[in-house]
């Protein structure tokens, strides 16, 4: 007598819920026998899902410890916009370490915003040559809230102007 759960050709029974499910809904893994793993992928989720609440804090932990800031936001401005960290640092540097659009430095405690063209890449990451300079973290909510739309934006300055 194994562990192994009902197998049959066309199904199995995962062994943490106990429901005969068709192949389909359970993982692959060549070390088992027929090349299935014994529970199904929704008991699986379910226990990592489980898992990753139960231990947060110690995950975390064990991520702050693998990577170092800097490392972190390399990566993250890297996957996002497709720039490097020296290309950001050396646009900081081309902008005189302020804004391309207020000319202020970034609010204390965080970073300029790296501003792209929505148009060429309109969805979380882009390809890295629609890439425009880098915002503060006030001017770069408001090119988005016009939508990169120069009628609007003059329209903006317009109606300013016709109330001074």
């Amino acid at each position: 007598m194994t562990n192994e759960p009902n197998f049959g050709p066309s199904g199995q029974e995962c062994k943490d819920c106990g429901v005969y499910k068709p192949l389909g809904e359970f993982g692959k893994k060549k070390e088992n026998r027929h090349g299935y793993r014994y529970d199904c992928k929704d008991c699986v989720a379910n226990y990592q899902k489980t898992y990753r609440q139960a231990n947060k804090d110690l995950l975390a932990e064990k991520r702050k410890a693998r990577y170092t800031p800097e490392q972190i936001r390399a990566y993250e401005i890297y996957f996002k916009y497709g720039v490097t960290l020296e290309w950001y640092s050396a646009q900081a540097d081309k902008q005189n370490g302020v804004c391309a659009i207020c000319n202020k430095p970034p609010t204390e405690g965080t970073n300029f915003a790296i501003d792209h063209d929505h148009s060429c890449c309109p969805g979380k990451r882009t390809c890295g040559n629609c890439v425009r300079a880098l915002l503060c973290n006030r001017c770069n909510p408001g090119l988005g809230y016009f939508q990169d739309n120069k009628d609007l934006l003059l329209a903006a300055v317009e109606y300013l102007r016709s109330y001074k």
